[in-house]
Formats: C-alpha cells, structure tokens, sequence
C-alpha cells in the first residue's frame, strides 16, 4: 500500500472513530470511572429495532416509551455534564458536536474526491466501486464459511446487535 493511500486510510479511520466517539455516554454515579460505560452512541442506536428496544424494557419492567425516555433523559445529563465541564451551555455544546460531525463528513468527502480524482473517475464511480469491493468480499466471507450472503450479513447485524447490548449501561428504573 502507497504512503499516500495509507495516510488517507488513516485519515479515514481517525474521521469515523472520532464521529463515535463524539457522542454521548451515559453514567451511573455510583461507578468508577472504569466502569462507566456507555447507553448509546448515536441516534441510529438510538432508533433500535423495536425488538431489542422491547427486549430491554422487559428486562428493567419498563414500557418502551419509558426506556425510550430514559435513554434520552441519562444522555441529556450527560450532555449538560459535559457542557459544564467545558463551561459552555448545552446548546452550545450541541452546535459543536454537530460543526464537528459536519466537518468530519466534507473532510471525509474531500478524501474520497481525491482518490476519485488520482483514479481519473468521479466521486459517484468510486462510491459505487467501494461498494462493489466490499459486497466481493463479502461474498468470498460467505463462500469460505458456507453461507448465503444475506446469512453473512444477518450475522454481522446480530453480532453488532451484541456488541452494543454488552456496551450499555444499567438503565435504572
């Protein structure tokens, strides 16, 4: 791999971990600080398939608009905690976070234009030839374990599905 697709890999990486690690994370006061942990990471997890959500209020003998609520009540705290910790207001810190995600994404826009550009096609036929290069290896990943594709990627849902249930903290009732 060239040094220049390195830094720009690189680059990409640091954009993406940085965008999640800009949100949120909720936290219990009665912990340490190594066993905070986080309650979600973005408004995709947020908006969780129904069923998950239901499997969690079940599991704190909450409904889910009560879970829902809670959810949004710790990640509101912890937003006005980190605001105060930074001496701006909660507004303030909003706008940030989000100036930051938006500059993220024209940065991450700008990198891919240049590569598109190094290979002499547009932005649109490198999106679509990423695309391509990821559904290929895809398939050979479901070819080796003996799987359809779709198998593949119900799988890799579930196992972020997981990951992300394991990262969450306690939401108290």
């Amino acid at each position: 791999m060239s040094l220049k697709r390195k830094i720009m890999v690189s680059i990409f990486m640091a954009t993406f971990m940085l965008s999640v690690s800009i949100s949120a994370y909720a936290v219990d006061n009665n912990q340490t600080s190594e066993e905070k942990t986080r309650t979600f990471k973005s408004k995709k997890e947020f908006k969780m398939n129904a069923e998950k959500l239901q499997e969690m209020a079940d599991e704190k003998g909450l409904t889910v608009k009560e879970l829902k609520e809670e959810m949004k009540t710790q990640r509101e705290a912890k937003l006005q905690e980190m605001a105060d910790e930074k001496g701006i207001t909660l507004e303030e810190l909003k706008e940030e976070m989000k100036t930051k995600r938006e500059e993220m994404k024209v940065k991450r826009e700008v990198k891919l234009q240049e590569m598109a550009d190094e290979k002499g096609i547009t932005l649109e036929e490198l999106k679509e030839e990423m695309k391509i290069k990821r559904e290929v290896k895809l398939q050979k990943m479901a070819d080796e374990k003996g799987i359809t594709l779709k198998e593949l990627k119900e799988k890799f849902k579930d196992k972020k599905s997981n990951f992300k249930g394991k990262n969450k903290s306690r939401v108290e009732k």
